[in-house]
């Protein structure tokens, strides 16, 4: 066993070290010199092309290996990302161009813009805005003709309606004792029933037949 585990242990490091090996011969023997001084990193171009591709020509079986190993880690890693955010719809676990296919990702999109159309501060500042202006031109127009229009309208149709009772009453005394007030009294009769009586007798006797009129 741990014969076992020092194998696996000397591979790892062998692997490391080969990418360190790569990494320092490339920075100090196949790129070029910097542009400028201030520069922090060397540019992402080669010198001694001869000797770089001879160079990956060894390595080649090398970098085929880390590839697959690479693959592995990238499988790996995506899983336990992907295990980590998928509680989180406003991140998507699909990659740049598939975020189509991420459902919760999609419904988290929707959201914002429903939101977007429907709480749009501008747009809220807008309707309200009209709203005001709409109850306030109402609330102006019923203040200005309540005192002249509404007023005087309301008093018109109540003396119109007092005189043309009155003129009825007049033509038609026995009406007065099917009034409204007169029918919820009791057995005694005040003076204005009695009246009523005394005038719708002396209409009937004027005349043959009694006849109602009504005026509007």
């Amino acid at each position: 066993m741990l014969r076992s585990l020092g194998i696996i242990l000397l591979t790892i490091s062998l692997v490391i070290g080969l990418v360190i090996l790569q990494v320092v011969l490339v920075q100090v023997f196949f790129l070029q010199d910097k542009m400028s001084p201030t520069e922090k990193q060397k540019p992402l171009a080669l010198n001694n092309r001869k000797a770089f591709h001879c160079f990956n020509y060894f390595f080649f079986f090398y970098n085929v290996v880390m590839g697959f190993s690479t693959c592995a880690l990238r499988l790996l890693f995506s899983l336990v990302v992907g295990t980590w955010l998928v509680s989180r719809i406003d991140r998507t676990i699909m990659q740049r161009g598939y975020e189509t296919l991420d459902a919760g990702y999609s419904t988290w999109i929707g959201m914002i813009f429903a939101d977007h159309y429907h709480n749009n501060p501008v747009m809220v500042c807008f309707c309200q805005l009209l709203v005001s202006n709409v109850l306030e031109r109402r609330n102006t127009t019923t203040y200005a003709s309540f005192d002249n229009a509404l007023s005087a309208s309301t008093l018109n149709n109540r003396a119109r309606r007092r005189w043309v009772l009155s003129y009825t009453l007049m033509k038609n005394p026995s009406l007065i004792l099917l009034r409204k007030h007169n029918l919820k009294q009791s057995s005694t009769q005040t003076e204005t029933t009695v009246r009523a009586w005394v005038m719708a007798s002396q209409t009937q006797s004027h005349q043959a037949t009694p006849e109602i009129i009504i005026t509007e």
